[in-house]
Order: structure tokens, then sequence, then C-alpha cells
């Protein structure tokens, strides 16, 4: 639940930038399995509380502090947030406000919530500052009686955490200021801002607060109708960037477009002794020539060649086929007659060989023409 419309309660002014111990800046888990942890917190023997060493210095008499995270009051005037903080929210008087701010506010007044880098505003049973993370490692504390014990670190995520994701909880320094108090700090041009915007719903955005993105949505607009000097410079030095890089550019394109003729020279086709030869072809020589001229050759001509004597052509007469004379060659064959069987020639057996058969030669007899048979014993040798 949102706490509003509390009196309010005022610590002291903070105007110049205030250093927290190095302590108030590291998060304490109450358990390995916890998935809450908090920043500036102290272990007090009725309760844990905000750890006023935590805060900026605050004026005598100002009310300690009750509870954790309850909002302990805020700095007026409040020109400047602790180191380590940035403006995460603002509000102004009866405009726009970037939380449910949980003090009241007086006319021309501008609260800020100055929180842990990462961290945004919330109000929950009081304002704080709250972020979320699912991968650290943080140390761990119970506060009993009074003391703290059992030390420990956890590391996010864990097996015994219901929620992958863990809660850390900040003290929100809140500062309050009005365009009185920032006379003699901000420039003329801001100062002149400051003030046309006194009488209007328009948050006062200044470079000390870092509230540009909390500009006002009413549509009124700033004044101003010229340049800065911040803004021409930068225009200046944008041009320049940009000629320069043009003048490389074209330098660089210029040293390849010469690289690229001189490459072109280095294989001319005019450096070449004598062109490449080209062999004509017609349809007149073709490569499926044949043995013989004239039709045989497929349609080709046949081409003398000079210093060679030419080829003579003879053809036969106009004659009938003439056979030879074969009476000269008579031949004549005789063989066994009719129920002779084949024998067997002497028998070689005490040698260990066995006649198969016998070779026959013949030879050709010329004049009358004859046949003589010559029989030579065939004969296997046998190895014992």
């Amino acid at each position: 639940m949102a706490l509003t419309r509390m009196p309010r309660e005022i610590l002291g002014p903070l105007t110049t930038v205030w250093v927290p111990p190095a302590s108030c800046t590291v998060a304490i888990g109450q358990c390995e399995g916890c998935d809450v942890a908090w920043l500036g917190q102290t272990c007090d023997p009725s309760t844990v509380k905000d750890n006023a060493s935590c805060w900026p210095p605050t004026t005598e008499g100002a009310k300690p502090t009750q509870s954790a995270f309850y909002g302990w009051g805020f700095y007026s005037p409040g020109l400047e947030c602790p180191s380590g903080h940035t403006s995460a929210c603002s509000a102004t008087h009866n405009g726009v406000s970037g939380w449910k701010v949980q003090f009241e506010m007086e006319a021309q007044e501008t609260f800020v919530g100055c929180c842990p880098t990462g961290y945004k505003c919330n109000n929950l049973n009081g304002q704080t500052c709250l972020a979320a993370t699912t991968a650290t490692i943080i140390p761990t504390v119970s506060c009993e009686d009074g003391l703290s014990n059992r030390f420990g670190m956890s590391t996010i995520p864990n097996s015994r955490m219901k929620d992958p994701a863990v809660n850390l909880f900040a003290p929100m320094i809140q500062l309050a200021w009005k365009p009185s108090d920032l006379s003699g700090r901000l420039s003329s041009a801001t100062a002149s801002t400051a003030s046309s915007t006194s009488s209007s719903t328009s948050l006062i955005t200044t470079t000390r607060f870092d509230l540009a993105e909390e500009t006002d949505v009413s549509g009124a607009g700033s004044g101003s109708g010229g340049i800065s000097t911040g803004a021409i410079a930068g225009i200046a030095v944008g041009a320049a960037a940009v000629l320069i890089a043009v003048l490389a550019g074209a330098f660089f394109l210029w040293k390849y477009k010469r690289r690229g003729d001189a490459a072109s020279a280095e294989y001319s086709p005019a450096d070449q002794a004598s062109p490449p030869p080209v062999y004509a072809t017609t349809t007149e020589y073709k490569s499926n020539y044949s043995g013989q001229p004239g039709a045989g050759a497929n349609g080709q001509a046949w081409v003398p060649v000079s210093g060679y004597p030419q080829q003579q052509v003879f053809e036969l007469g106009p004659g009938g086929p003439v056979e030879l004379d074969g009476s000269r060659w008579k031949t004549v064959y005789e063989a066994p007659g009719p129920g002779e069987a084949p024998r067997e020639l002497m028998d070689n057996s005490r040698h260990g060989d066995r006649v198969l058969g016998v070779q026959v030669n013949v030879k050709l007899e010329g004049g009358q023409g004859g046949i003589t048979v010559e029989q030579k014993p065939m004969t296997v040798k046998h190895k014992p």
C-alpha cells in the first residue's frame, strides 16, 4: 500500500555531493533462499530499520528513523544527489509526478527522488527505491535480539528459491527545492527558464538532476529561439568528421582505380610479339577424309601436292572374270579300306612308354600329282 499526503518531515539541507560509506552500497539478504535483499539497514534491539549513517547528515532535532524503508523524510533545499545515486523520478506541485509522493508539497516546489544507479522509484508502505536481479552473489545475515548473526553468502539463483528473481530495496534520498533556492547556482539561461515556468505546471529540467526525460507533457515550450554554443560546436565537429570521411573515401577510390589501370597495362595485348594464330575452317575441308577422291570422299575435292609424284589410277578392262587353272594341283587322298580297324604300333611298355598313335606327314608331289604319307609313332614318356 502506498503512503501519500503525509506531514512534511524535513531532515535538513543537502546542497553538496555526499559520499555514503561503502557498507551502505551492499545488498544484504535475510537468508539463502529468501527473495528479498536490502541496502542501508541496521539491526536494532527492537527491529530492523534504516541505518542513519547511510543517509546524508541531518540537522539537529531531526526525527530519528522509525523502521525499514518507511520514508524517513526529505532534504530541503536539496540540490545534489548523493554519490552513486541518480535522479530516478521527480514531481511538481499540482503538476506531473513520476511516482506517488509520500509527503505534502508546497507551491512552486519540486521533489526529486535519488536512487542508487539502476533502481527505480516506488512507494510500498513508504517511498523507496526498488530493483530486481536474477544473477548475483549477496551476503546474508539474520537479526535476532538486536544482534547480527548467521552470516553467509548466497548465489542467485539457487535451488532453495521459489522465485528466480531477488527484489532489492534501497532508501530513497528525496530532495525538495524551489526556484528561489537556485539563485546563484544556475546559469542565467537556466534561471530565466526556471523563472518563466514558476507559474506553469512544467517541470524545471536542469542538468543537475538529469531530469530531461521528466519533461512536462502539457505542451509548454521552453521559449528558447536559438542554438546553444554547445550545439554549434557539436555541428561543427560532426561536419568536420563527415568531410574527413569523404576525403578518405575519395583517396582510396583513386588509389584503387590507379592500381587497376596499372594491372590492365601490364597484361595489354599490344605487348605481344604477334597475334595468336587463327585457323580458318570452311565447308570444303572437313575432318572426315576418305582414302580416294571424288564421291567416296563425301564430296571433298582432291588437291594434288606440287613437288611429289602423282598417284596413277588403274582400271580393269571390260571383259568378264577369269579363273586360274588348277589342274597342276590335283590331289589324291588314300585311306584304309572299309572294315579295317586302327591298330597300335609296337609295344614299348618295357621302357615305360606307350604308343598312342601315328604322326602323318603329307607331301604333295608335282607332275601327275599324288600324296605320300609318312607315319611316325607318337609316344608319351612315362616317368615311373
